[in-house]
């Protein structure tokens, strides 16, 4: 069990027959042995009990049930998420607990056991996540938590392309209001140390489409659909029917031709026929034959080709054939028309046929189709160029609030959108607007709660303090007097966790215009203020000089050295040095302040900003845990960034990243 004040429920458990083994912090309960279940408190000393949780999942399915006064909905779910198989929330009674642990005891011995090693890339990958150690052809890599937690996100869905929001919110948090550049440091890393092994593909515009972007490109193809269509319907039609009317002109005019030579078959010369069908032969591709009723060419024209095909023999028998199909006459497809010759009788002496190639006809047709073609295809550009101009026209508003939306995601809760364009646009933009004020107003009120709160709270601090100290004037037992300085300490924290989370709401709450500063001056302004403190324990504050100037809020470095230098001062040992040197890089200007003492361990360093963490042995007794929380929400405030890493020859370095000022000329 761990716990910070057990004894109560520890006797309780005993009556119920169960050996509680008892463990103050959660470094202890991490390198004890968990047993068959671990009750688990999450305000731990040393630590989140959240961690322990996760970590405890991560090395094996001990059964795990939290106890804890955070009662809100958010942290059952959080706790539940991170591998805690059930919830308890204070205050609660033993025999809640007992029932509580007995049904978690029944799950587990229920539950078969599952493999908690996953191979990939062909068993060159090795992913532990009992031991949360990552191999790679068989030797183990370092990677840190955030890496870790990303690859094996990545990981359950290999080839699955995955949106930035989904990864930010799955491995970081979904109160993560930091940038979320983090998320390509880390995929960097990560391809820098699994090497060929595993492709992490970054995808840029396939899956993350804008979303107007995408309103665009399907207002713009139904447009075009739309067009086409009405082309389509338009113009094929008119396509046929011009098809058509040539086939009809083209049997019109052979038919005349044909009629002609008829009635000069039957006169008496045939002077008249042989210049008709020399002249028709010679100015049309067409072909005309004439056969007499006795099956015998009419001098001195030839005998036609195939005299006795089906045109013939229905025009001899005085009836008329038009065909388009194949034409004998021409060993080609084409028209073949046939008319009866008459006397002045009736009777029918002879036949003509005449034979047209529907060649000409074809190259006609494919004119006609082929201009109709280019001039659609010329209506569709144009209408992909109106409909594209009409698309961006109409998504204009859906831009307008797709950037106030992303301005609100970046934190400027005073974004509004322009409550222009339709109807339904402008509904939609006062709907946001609407939202963004009320949420704008409950942070507003929630900052002015904390303010408010930690105002209000300094007078009974006051009076306690003043009560406690009287107390102890008094007082002559030592054991009263320990406890009074007990309570004193406690006191002093407490007014200085109050005076954090006043400080630390102003800072939310402040607008400041960024201002140019030049780096050296603050600096040297805030050693005058510190030199005496750190004269007492013989520290020495040494800044190397610098010409560097920042764009920064007026205040805020002033604020954020100071607490930098407070946690450097408490740290540092007697003698030591704590040193400020300041590099341009860039459009960056880089402020390290380091100390020589103890550091901070690499797991540590990212919770170190959190509210309210205090490191094990980096945080006097005193101390509110706020400091480097307002130091980054100072420098975020100003476009930067803060980072710890390891000092030269020891200790801790604060990285500061701010905005540079860059003059017009340069």
């Amino acid at each position: 069990m761990t716990s910070r004040s057990p004894s109560p429920l520890r006797r309780g458990l005993g009556r119920y027959g169960f050996e509680v083994d008892w463990v103050r912090t959660g470094a202890e309960a991490l390198a004890a042995d968990p047993g068959g279940l671990v009750l688990l408190d999450l305000g731990l000393p040393d630590t989140d009990g959240l961690d322990v949780c996760r970590e405890l999942r991560a090395r094996g399915d001990v059964p795990i049930i939290v106890i804890s006064a955070r009662a809100d909905e958010t942290d059952r779910v959080v706790g539940l998420e991170l591998g805690a198989d059930d919830y308890v929330s204070k205050p609660f009674g033993v025999r809640e607990v007992v029932a509580r642990i007995r049904a978690v005891l029944r799950r587990v011995k229920a539950a078969p056991a599952q493999s908690s090693i996953s191979e990939y890339a062909g068993g060159r990958l090795v992913i532990d996540r009992r031991s949360r150690r990552v191999r790679l052809d068989g030797a183990e890599i370092s990677l840190s938590p955030k890496e870790y937690d990303l690859l094996v996100f990545l990981a359950e869905e290999p080839g699955a392309a995955l949106t930035r929001e989904q990864i930010m919110e799955a491995v970081w948090d979904t109160n993560w209001f930091g940038p979320t550049k983090t998320l390509d440091v880390h995929i960097g890393a990560l391809r820098r140390k699994l090497g060929d092994a595993v492709t992490v593909e970054t995808v840029r515009g396939s899956g993350l489409p804008d979303g107007h972007l995408l309103m665009n490109r399907r207002l713009v193809v139904s447009y075009v659909v739309l067009v086409a269509v009405a082309i389509a319907a338009f113009t094929v039609p008119v396509a046929f029917v011009l098809t058509g009317q040539l086939r009809d002109d083209v049997e019109t005019s052979v038919h005349r031709e044909a009629s002609a030579a008829a009635l000069l078959v039957a006169a008496p010369s045939r002077q008249a026929l042989v210049q008709l069908v020399a002249a028709y032969q010679q100015e049309s591709p067409g072909r005309l034959d004439v056969l007499l009723a006795n099956g015998t060419a009419a001098t001195p024209l030839p005998l036609p080709v195939a005299p006795d095909d089906a045109a013939f023999r229905a025009a001899l028998n005085g009836r008329e054939h038009v065909e388009w199909g194949a034409a004998p006459a021409l060993g080609a497809e084409g028209l073949v028309l046939a008319v009866p010759a008459r006397d002045s009788t009736g009777t029918v002496v002879g036949a003509v046929r005449v034979s047209y190639p529907s060649g000409p006809l074809d190259e006609r047709q494919v004119q006609i189709w082929g201009f109709r073609a280019a001039l659609a295809v010329a209506v569709l550009i144009v209408a992909a160029m109106l409909g594209a101009l009409l698309a961006r026209r109409l998504t204009r508003p859906f831009r307008e609030l797709n950037r106030m939306a992303r301005r609100l995601r970046d934190g400027d809760l005073g974004a509004r959108a322009e409550e222009t364009g339709p109807t339904e646009t402008r509904t939609l933009a006062r709907t946001l607007n609407n939202a963004a004020e009320t949420i704008d107003t409950l942070v507003r009120s929630q900052r002015s709660f904390i303010a408010d709160a930690s105002h209000q709270l300094r007078t009974p601090l006051t009076a306690l303090r003043l009560s406690l100290d009287n107390i102890a004037d008094g007082a002559s037992d030592p054991l009263v007097r320990e406890d009074v300085d007990l309570a004193t300490a406690e006191v002093v924290r407490m007014s200085r966790l109050v005076n954090g989370l006043l400080t630390l709401a102003r800072a939310e709450a402040a607008v400041g215009t960024p201002e140019r500063m030049r780096v050296s001056d603050i600096v040297s302004d805030r050693f005058e203020v510190w030199r005496a403190a750190a004269a007492e324990r013989g520290v020495e504050l040494r800044a190397e000089p610098t010409d560097d100037e920042v764009l920064v809020s007026p205040g805020n470095l002033e604020q954020v050295l100071d607490n930098v230098l407070s946690n450097a001062l408490e740290v540092s040992p007697d003698g030591g040095t704590i040193g400020v040197r300041s590099s341009h890089q860039g459009d960056q200007v880089v402020l390290e302040i380091s100390d020589q003492g103890p550091g901070l361990p690499q797991a540590d360093r990212q919770r170190a900003f959190d509210r309210f963490w205090r490191g094990p042995g980096t945080t006097g007794p005193s101390g509110s845990g706020l400091g480097l929380a307002i130091v980054k929400q100072l420098v975020t405030d100003d476009g930067g960034t803060v980072s710890l890493t390891d000092a030269a020859g020891g200790g801790l370095c604060v990285r500061i990243s701010l905005r540079a000022w860059r003059t017009s000329g340069g």
